[in-house]
């Protein structure tokens, strides 16, 4: 994978906040040159992120101008940095005020073309307020979100993002997993991926992110990323995803900012 390649997957990872965030009633996202940090609006350090991403310039400079930014706001934010570590991004975690907090797998699929399409299942793909429903539905539960965040989060605005496709699946009626697309150029990004509570350890998440890839398939993609859970890596694996890169996450808590 070159560095161009890899660069669309971060700035796919990135979209994948963006179109969340910029959908939401008082979402707004700033970027900036190797810096993109993110503000929902609302106190979810989920959102509230702060990219680093290759070329690593001027870093001390960009965490410091993020501390500031979120002290004022009074928020957490989270760091997320891909491979490979600078020594001052490392040392930032060792500040009382950072937790490193995870490690997660970027992973890929090189050749869309030897995927097939799941014959057992029935799938919808999400085009209207009635499948955004389900499709959120499944989220809440998949993720034990409130179901007033995730109407927030999936916005009916969303609908309007064409790079976006959301697929539900359903077992006797009932929507019970989804994925969700986000294509930039000839690249697959797979989010959201889900399975409602009662129904896992059916292979359903395999096979509604498989097809989500088929429709990014059809849109012309010609190969795919996604971050894995520890959960979901070895059902990745199985569809011939492989682990090229990790992105590292630390999170800065702003009140024990004050104690250092």
């Amino acid at each position: 994978m070159n560095d161009t390649e890899l660069h669309l997957a971060d700035l796919n990872y990135f979209e994948s906040f963006r179109v969340l965030i910029d959908n939401m009633k008082k979402g707004h996202s700033h970027n900036e040159t190797a810096l993109k940090y993110t503000d929902c609006g609302m106190a979810a350090v989920f959102f509230n992120n702060v990219f680093l991403f290759k070329p690593f310039n001027s870093i001390d400079t960009k965490i410091k101008q993020a501390q500031s930014y979120f002290e004022q706001v009074e928020r957490p934010f989270r760091v997320v940095v891909r491979e490979e570590y600078s020594d001052t991004t490392d040392s930032i975690a060792k500040s009382l005020a950072f937790k490193k907090v995870d490690c997660v797998p970027m992973m890929i699929h090189r050749t869309l073309s030897e995927l097939d399409a799941p014959t057992d299942l029935d799938w919808k793909q999400v085009t209207n307020t009635e499948t955004l429903k389900d499709y959120r539905d499944v989220m809440a539960s998949a993720f034990v979100f409130p179901g007033w965040l995730i109407d927030k989060v999936l916005s009916d605005n969303i609908l309007n993002e064409e790079h976006l496709v959301m697929v539900v699946g359903y077992e006797n009626g009932i929507a019970c997993t989804g994925a969700m697309l986000i294509q930039q150029q000839d690249l697959a990004g797979i989010y959201w991926v889900g399975t409602k509570q009662g129904y896992e350890r059916k292979g359903l998440a395999a096979k509604v992110t498989t097809q989500a890839i088929l429709l990014g398939r059809d849109r012309g993609c010609t190969w795919s990323i996604l971050q894995a859970s520890d959960k979901g890596k070895p059902v990745y694996e199985r569809m011939g995803f492989e682990t090229i890169a990790h992105y590292h996450y630390q999170v800065y808590q702003p009140e024990l900012a004050e104690v250092e």
